[in-house]
């Protein structure tokens, strides 16, 4: 039996790579930090956690939010987390973890290890069981967002004024 749902919410709600905003199926330069605004929420408070990679190749992928640059930041939410044990390590008070708006930010290096290629950012989120503690009542959502990503342009150097391009 498949049930649809609507919490917990996911939307991711903009890209950015090196400052620049990236519509669905864009491409562009993995160049400086891939910025990601997302939603991740559960309004009655029950959030247990959310996974956000990188989906690339013959289902490889990049766990966005375990990377050495990720920095997971809140925009509006109670707490980051990704995780339920998280969010009361940042303060949330048992039982309730709502989520909401949150920023990752991340090194496009670190976020897309093969260059070029198209990769699907997958945001999916559960909310805690309290009844009978079966995972398999677990209720879950997915949003999904297709970028593509070329190698970023070589910088051309300018010789300076006197110089010939050897540098003498």
């Amino acid at each position: 039996m498949t049930l649809c749902v609507t919490q917990p919410t996911t939307q991711i709600e903009s890209v950015t790579v090196n400052a620049k905003a990236v519509s669905i199926c864009d491409t562009v330069e993995a160049c400086g930090d891939l910025v990601i605004d997302f939603r991740v929420e559960d309004p009655t408070g029950y959030l247990a956690y959310y996974t956000l990679i990188a989906q690339y190749g013959d289902s490889l992928f990049q766990d966005l939010l375990n990377q050495p640059s990720s920095v997971l930041s809140v925009v509006s939410a109670d707490y980051a987390g990704p995780t339920y044990g998280q969010a009361l390590g940042q303060g949330a008070t048992r039982p309730t973890w709502k989520g909401g708006l949150l920023r990752l930010t991340v090194s496009a290096s670190d976020a897309f290890p093969v260059v070029p290629c198209c990769y699907d950012l997958q945001l999916q989120a559960w909310t805690r069981t309290l009844a009978n503690c079966n995972p398999d009542d677990a209720f879950w959502n997915q949003s999904e967002y297709t970028i593509g990503i070329r190698a970023c342009s070589p910088v051309l150097e300018i010789p300076r004024l006197g110089q010939n391009a050897a540098g003498s």
